[in-house]
């Protein structure tokens, strides 16, 4: 049990660590945002690379802060008839969402962004929405990294539920 608790502390810290980078990249982002609409609306000179630059930021933080947020158990969900269940009943239920729902889409969206990251990476995609042109492939590696990182924390989820089955404890 000990190994267990290591391998989802470990889990956890991965996913606050991750949380808590993508906040200092939101602070940033504000920065950038009131940078970029003072340029354009005060000295009425926009820059080329603002408007892209917090894009790729914005996506990053969206994607890379799921796995923080599944482990803080900040995502949306319905409760309806879970909250009539014994505490026994929604750990049953929550097992049976992981499995049917949760890993399939996780995996599917991983083998995809992985897939999208790699021809990506192979032509060394660059944007054509500006005249900076940065590149894309590493904006699109976060797909399949936050990905991953969701699916770990999956995990981590998956074996709390299933100790609290079968030992009655929560960790």
């Amino acid at each position: 049990m000990n190994t267990i608790k290591k391998i989802l502390f470990i889990i956890d810290a991965l996913s606050k660590a991750q949380g808590f980078v993508m906040a200092i990249c939101l602070i940033i982002l504000v920065f950038l945002v009131v940078f970029e609409v003072t340029m354009r609306y005060v000295f009425n000179a926009p820059t080329m690379w603002g408007t892209e630059l917090q894009l790729f930021i914005y996506s990053g933080i969206l994607l890379l802060t799921t796995a923080y947020t599944l482990q803080r158990r900040m995502h949306a969900k319905v409760d309806l008839i879970v909250n009539f269940l014994s505490p026994r009943g929604q750990h049953i239920v929550a097992i049976v969402s992981y499995l049917l729902f949760f890993f399939p889409f996780v995996l599917i969206i991983f083998a995809n962004g992985f897939d999208f990251a790699r021809a990506s990476w192979a032509i060394r995609e660059t944007s054509v929405w500006s005249g900076w042109q940065p590149p894309l492939y590493h904006v699109k590696t976060i797909i399949p990294v936050a990905a991953f990182m969701l699916f770990l924390q999956g995990v981590a989820e998956l074996i709390r539920h299933s100790i609290y089955i079968f030992k009655g404890e929560e960790i």
